[in-house]
């Protein structure tokens, strides 16, 4: 064990004593001794502190950039696990190979919130590349019917081929109903020009592009089988205006 005691100074010169305790054993007893010295203790070069400085500044330095990678490293980690697009909050879903954009809607059901989850298989921010041209439409303009719901009437000018895309795309559409629409699909209808329900018509195109041809009517135009990006292209944009609607309602 060591002890210091510091002497009192004299001139420019500081000395300490330094004591050490050592156990002795005599006799099969064991004694403490105390083994004491004097040292000279110098004050630290201008050089000395300096050094030492520069030593606290890198430690420092090294901390905060320590500090840093961590939060980087813990933004891009959620990067991963999550999505923000147009005031939209998601999250990325693996399943085996496949790669989910899950979006919950909040629904009411018995009286009862819940969320109902859809499922787009791309990144709403890359779909961004399908050029959307007009707007969406505000859902409180559109006419409920007799059963509560809004109707979103789906036709196609042209037959889809597309390795079963066509399929995932029409049953990707038919969750718009927790939006509160009714998807349905009549051949006889056509754009209303009062704008009671919306129209979509899906064809195939040599440009992949949402046009609005109506004051509720879209036209879906497919290029090589895009008919998956080109329908979660729309569903997006109508995700986006419900959750508009649904903020402006809660005055958020």
């Amino acid at each position: 064990m060591v002890k210091s005691k510091k002497k009192p100074e004299k001139g420019d010169i500081k000395k300490e004593e330094i004591c050490e305790i050592f156990d002795i054993e005599k006799a099969g007893k064991t004694k403490e001794e105390e083994v004491c010295n004097v040292v000279e203790k110098k004050p630290a070069t201008k050089e000395q502190i300096q050094n030492q400085n520069k030593i606290l500044r890198n430690i420092f330095i090294g901390l905060g950039i320590l500090v840093l990678l961590i939060i980087i490293g813990v933004y891009y980690v959620n990067s991963l696990r999550h999505f923000e697009y147009r005031g939209i909050k998601g999250d990325v879903v693996k399943e085996g190979k496949l790669i989910f954009y899950q979006i919950g809607i909040p629904i009411e059901v018995n009286a009862q919130e819940i969320t109902y989850n859809i499922f787009l298989r791309n990144n709403p921010e890359d779909l961004d590349e399908i050029p959307f041209k007009g707007e969406m439409i505000d859902f409180e303009q559109l006419s409920r019917f007799s059963d509560g719901a809004y109707r979103l009437v789906l036709n196609a000018s042209d037959e889809f081929d597309c390795d079963d895309d066509e399929l995932i795309a029409i049953g990707n559409m038919m969750n718009l109903k927790a939006l509160g629409f009714r998807i349905v699909r009549d051949v006889n209808a056509t754009c209303d020009k009062n704008g009671r329900y919306i129209y979509i018509n899906l064809k195939k195109a040599d440009v992949s592009e949402i046009n609005q041809i109506g004051n509720a009517c879209y036209e879906l135009s497919i290029s090589n089988c895009e008919i998956l990006k080109v329908t979660e292209r729309f569903m997006t944009e109508m995700i986006v205006k419900d959750n508009e609607i649904r903020n402006s309602e809660n005055g958020s």
